[in-house]
C-alpha cells in the first residue's frame, strides 16, 4: 500500500545536467515528437578557467552546449524525429546508442580513409578492400547543411541512452557531440516494472577533455597529413560531471535546486560519454550508500535487487541505479579510477559531485575577483641587474573565499586577462584563499627609465581581480666616483673614470681618498647631471648640477 501511495503521488522531475533543461520536442496526439537541434562552436571554460573551443548541440536555437540538451521521450508516442543543422566545418550525423539506426539511412559514409574522400555510401563499393566507414548512418553536410533522422514507435526502447555523432564518433564524441536522450516507460516509472518507479531523478553525465587536441581543431590543424593527425595519443587534462569539475558550485549539491528526502527513490542515470571508463562509487558516512541496479544500455536487468556500491561504466555505457536514502545527509559520487586531478592540480578536482538528503544551504557562488596588494621589486632601482624579484599578495578572503588559481604580470598595453607572464606561488602551489606571489621580471635589453607594472590574481571560480601597479625603475650600474686629495693644490680631485683614477693615483702630487660615492655614467630617471670644471689660473675644479655655468666641462656624472 505503502508503494502504491508513493506511486499515485506527484513526481518530481530533477535534471542535474548543468545548462541543461528538460527538452521536450513539440508533437501531435500519437504522432512523433520532433526536435530541431543545431550543431555549433562554443566556447567552454574548463576548470582551471582556460577557455576551449567545443562542438555541441543545441535545441530550438537555444545556445550550444556541452553536453547538448536532455531529449526527453514521452511515454506512448507515435515516434520520433530528429531535424538536425550542421553549422559546423565538417559532414556530422546522429545515432542514439542502443536504438536501431535511423530511417531513412544510406549509410555507413565510405571514404578512402586518407584523404576523407567519399567513395560510396551504402554498401562497400565492388572490388574495394580500402575504404573505412567514417559514419554508420547518413551525414548531415557542414556549413548550415540540413537533415533528417528518424525513428518510428516500434524502435523507440524505454531506459536511458546517451544520443552523439556516428561520424568519426573517436573524436566528434569526445569533441562535445553528445547528449542524454530518457524514454521512461510512464509518467515517474522508467521501464515496464513496477520496481523502476522513482521520485526523483539524477542524471549524470561522464566526459574527459584534451585541450591539446581541442585546440587543433581550432586551428584547422587535427586530421591526415596535420600536426595532430588522429586521436591515438589522446591525453585528456579535465575530468568532468555534466561537463563541471569539482569544486564547481553546480557539483555541490548535484541535485540543486530540487530537495530530495529521505525514504525517495531516486533514479540516477550514469552516463559515460568519455573515452576512458569510469567507475562511479557511492560513498556516505550519513547513510546507506547502496544503489541497486536497475538496467544497463536500456535493458532492465534481471537482478534488481542487487545492491552495490559502485558500477562499472565503459566509454558509451549508460546504467540506471536506484538509490533510496535512509536519513538525511550528503553522499559523494566520484570515479573509482580516482580522476579528481584537474590538468594536474592540487587539491583534488575532476570527477566528484555531493548529492544533499534533506534541506540544504543553497550554494553562495563567488562572482568577485581576489585583491591583489603588496606589490614590490627587488631591486628596484635596478641597477644594472639583469633581473628582478617581483612580489605581491593574491586574497580572495573577502570576495568569494575561492582559492588563489593563478596571477600574472604584465606591462602596458594590457594583453588582455589571461595573457600576462604567471607568476607562481611562493609555497610552490595554489591551494588557499590567499597566496603571496613571486615572480622574477628579467630587464635584461631594457633601455633605463620607469616602468609601470601590472600585476592581477585569479581565483578558482574564474574570476580575475582588478590590476594593481607599481613603478620599476631600470637603471645603469652605478659606478665608484674617486676622490683624491693634493697639499700641494690644496684641493680635492673627482673622477669616475677608471683610466684617470689611475693615472691620478701614479701622480705624487694627488693622495687617493678611495671612494667618495656612487654615481651612474649615463643618466637615469630622476637623477641631475654633475658637471665638472678646470680652471689653469687657480689650478682647482670647480663641480656643479647647474646647466647655467661654462660648456668647458670635461665630465658628467649623474
Amino acid at each position: 500500500m505503502m508503494r502504491m501511495n508513493k506511486l499515485i503521488r506527484f513526481r518530481e522531475v530533477l535534471l542535474a545536467l548543468v545548462l541543461m533543461a528538460v527538452m521536450v520536442g513539440t508533437s501531435s496526439a500519437n504522432g512523433p515528437i520532433v526536435f530541431n537541434l543545431t550543431a555549433g562552436e562554443t566556447t567552454v571554460t574548463m576548470p582551471d578557467c582556460t577557455q576551449v573551443t567545443m562542438w555541441g548541440f543545441g535545441l530550438d536555437g537555444g545556445p550550444i552546449t556541452v553536453p547538448g540538451p536532455l531529449l526527453e521521450v514521452p511515454p506512448g508516442i507515435g515516434g520520433v524525429t530528429i531535424t538536425l543543422t550542421n553549422n559546423l566545418p565538417v559532414p556530422i550525423s546522429l545515432m542514439i546508442n542502443g536504438w536501431k539506426m535511423p530511417t531513412p539511412n544510406n549509410g555507413p559514409v565510405w571514404t578512402d580513409g586518407l584523404t576523407d574522400t567519399v567513395v560510396s555510401t551504402g554498401s562497400r563499393p565492388a572490388g574495394n578492400y580500402t575504404a573505412r566507414v567514417r559514419s554508420f548512418t547518413h551525414e548531415t553536410a557542414p556549413n548550415g547543411g540540413m537533415a533528417t533522422y528518424i525513428w518510428p514507435a516500434a524502435d523507440i526502447k524505454n531506459g536511458t541512452f546517451l544520443y552523439t555523432s556516428s561520424t568519426n564518433p573517436a573524436f566528434q564524441v569526445h569533441a562535445g557531440l553528445y547528449g542524454a536522450v530518457k524514454a521512461d516507460f510512464a509518467a515517474g516509472q522508467a521501464y515496464n516494472h513496477a520496481s523502476t518507479a522513482y521520485d526523483k531523478e539524477l542524471i549524470l553525465i561522464f566526459s574527459e577533455v584534451d585541450p591539446v587536441i581541442q585546440e587543433a581543431v581550432a586551428a584547422e590543424d587535427f586530421g591526415p597529413g596535420k600536426t595532430i593527425t588522429s586521436m591515438i595519443d589522446y591525453e585528456p587534462k579535465h575530468f568532468l560531471i555534466n561537463g563541471k569539475s569539482w569544486p564547481d558550485l553546480t557539483l555541490n549539491p548535484v541535485n540543486d535546486p530540487t530537495v530530495i528526502n529521505a525514504g525517495d527513490d531516486v533514479l540516477i542515470r550514469l552516463l559515460n560519454a568519455g573515452l576512458h571508463s569510469h567507475i562511479p562509487i557511492f560513498q556516505s558516512t550519513d547513510m546507506d550508500g547502496y544503489v541497486s541496479l536497475l538496467a544497463q544500455d536500456g535493458i532492465l536487468d534481471k537482478y534488481r535487487t542487487q545492491r552495490r556500491y559502485s558500477v562499472d561504466l565503459p566509454t558509451g555505457k549508460t546504467v540506471d541505479v536506484m538509490f533510496a536514502p535512509s536519513a538525511e545527509g550528503s553522499l559523494a559520487i566520484y570515479d573509482r579510477r580516482f580522476r579528481l586531478t584537474e590538468a594536474n592540480t592540487f587539491p583534488a578536482m575532476g570527477m566528484l559531485a555531493f548529492l544533499a538528503v534533506g534541506a540544504y544551504t543553497p550554494p553562495t557562488p563567488d562572482a568577485a575577483g581576489p585583491t591583489t596588494s603588496g606589490l614590490a621589486f627587488v631591486p628596484n632601482p635596478s641597477d644594472g641587474a639583469d633581473s628582478a624579484t617581483i612580489s605581491a599578495t593574491a586574497d580572495d578572503t573577502a570576495s568569494g573565499g575561492s582559492n588563489i588559481a593563478a596571477a600574472e604580470w604584465y606591462v602596458d598595453p594590457d594583453p588582455g586577462t589571461g595573457m600576462g607572464t604567471p607568476l607562481d606561488a611562493f609555497d610552490s602551489s595554489f591551494n588557499s584563499p590567499a597566496e603571496v606571489l613571486t615572480g622574477t621580471i628579467s630587464v635584461s635589453g631594457w633601455p633605463p627609465g620607469d616602468y609601470t607594472v601590472y600585476v592581477r590574481s585569479l581565483d578558482a571560480s574564474c574570476n580575475w581581480g582588478a590590476s594593481v601597479f607599481n613603478v620599476l625603475t631600470v637603471a645603469s650600474v652605478k659606478e665608484p666616483v674617486y676622490r683624491f686629495w693634493s697639499p700641494i693644490f690644496f684641493s680635492h680631485f673627482y673622477t669616475i673614470s677608471e683610466a684617470e683614477k689611475n693615472a691620478t693615483m701614479a701622480n705624487p702630487d694627488w693622495i687617493s681618498e678611495g671612494v667618495a660615492w656612487y654615481a651612474f655614467s649615463t643618466q637615469v630617471p630622476d637623477t641631475l647631471p654633475v658637471y665638472r670644471f678646470w680652471s689653469p689660473a687657480f689650478f682647482s675644479h670647480f663641480y656643479t648640477i647647474s646647466d647655467r655655468c661654462s660648456p668647458q666641462q670635461n665630465e658628467i656624472t649623474y
